[in-house]
């Protein structure tokens, strides 16, 4: 045990400028999903959040079959979230939405740097670039489901992209099962980007 925490530690020491990169991207993905939700408190941002997510949160109590609708995996996570932490489902919502979008410049960060190959001062910016985007702003907005989907997609694509270094079995092997379970999260969190996932793969076998 002693031996896993000092060679975390090497790796941080000597990654460090990563560690920073990861630090600065997370925290401007949140403060731009903060800024909506407190200029708008105590009111909830964009039609699917009045009309499908906070309405099926609150329902999931008492009635634990709305849980069992189709693409479920976002409702899961922030209600099991809302269980774990907070006392409040509302606040619990507006959370694991900024923590969300500020994952989602992280995993864009990873997929520039390590699939792109680019360095980390220009996975930095293309990072930020895509995190400031219309269509990524909108959906920030209220397409929760959206962006927990592209979470998914990057880190699949990163985790493949990362099986070509691996020489061991038994890492190949947990690669599989990370792979395995990302891509199984990934096509029930959004179908649009499920079937994306699907077809490139289908494309990638051939």
């Amino acid at each position: 045990m002693f031996d896993s925490i000092q060679r975390t530690w090497t790796w941080l020491f000597l990654n460090i400028h990563i560690v920073f990169a990861i630090l600065i991207v997370f925290g401007i993905g949140c403060l731009v999903g903060t800024i909506p939700i407190i200029q708008n408190f105590p009111f909830p941002i964009g039609y699917d959040s009045i009309n499908y997510y906070l309405p099926t949160l609150y329902d999931l109590n008492s009635n634990p079959n709305i849980g069992g609708e189709l693409f479920p995996v976002y409702v899961f996570l922030v209600y099991i979230f809302y269980l774990i932490v907070f006392s409040d489902l509302y606040f619990a919502y507006n959370a694991v939405n900024i923590v969300l979008y500020g994952s989602f410049g992280v995993t864009t960060f990873f997929l520039i740097k390590n699939v792109l190959r680019q360095s980390v001062d220009k996975s930095i910016l293309f990072a930020i670039f895509v995190m400031f985007q219309l269509s990524t702003l909108r959906m920030e907005w209220d397409l929760h489901r959206d962006i927990l989907a592209l979470v998914f997609l990057n880190l699949c694509l990163v985790t493949i992209n990362n099986m070509k270094s691996l020489v061991t079995n038994k890492f190949v092997l947990l690669q599989y099962i990370c792979i395995s379970i990302i891509y199984v999260a990934t096509i029930f969190s959004d179908r649009m980007i499920g079937s994306l996932l699907i077809v490139s793969s289908i494309f990638l076998s051939i």
